[in-house]
């Protein structure tokens, strides 16, 4: 449940940068080393959407590359990281996914468009869906 609860209000704030490519490779984020591993409740799906009709804000990122939904976390488990032509050029298994800042930018991708999907009821506590 910490998690989730770190996770939302880093969303709140705008900053979720743990969840980028350089970020996760250079062993500066909390999820570094978890790709694969269950670290929600299974059902806990998280994705980056900027087309989702609840969303505001540009379909592109600071590198002009478009954007494209990601799914971060599916049934409690990391599925992917945010990521940008700079990371693809450093990392060969990384893709852009159009979530790079402006440039200069020495944080790395930061996805800020989360949408959180839960199953069962919405009326559950944050300590019952994790």
């Amino acid at each position: 449940s910490e998690m989730l609860f770190f996770l939302i209000v880093s969303a709140a704030a705008g900053y979720t940068p743990d969840f980028g490519t350089r970020q996760y490779k250079e062993g500066r984020s909390y999820l570094s080393g978890r790709m694969g591993e269950k670290i929600m409740g299974d059902n806990i799906s998280i994705d980056d959407d900027a087309y989702h009709p609840l969303q505001t804000g540009a379909t592109f990122d600071g590198e002009g590359y478009p954007k494209s939904k990601l799914p971060l976390i599916e049934n409690g488990v990391l599925k992917s990281l945010a990521s940008s032509r700079i990371s693809a050029h450093r990392y060969p298994d990384a893709k852009p996914t159009g979530h790079e800042l402006p440039l200069p930018n020495p944080l790395g991708e930061i996805p800020n468009n989360l949408v959180i999907r839960a199953k069962g009821s919405v009326k559950k506590s944050a300590e019952e869906l994790v």
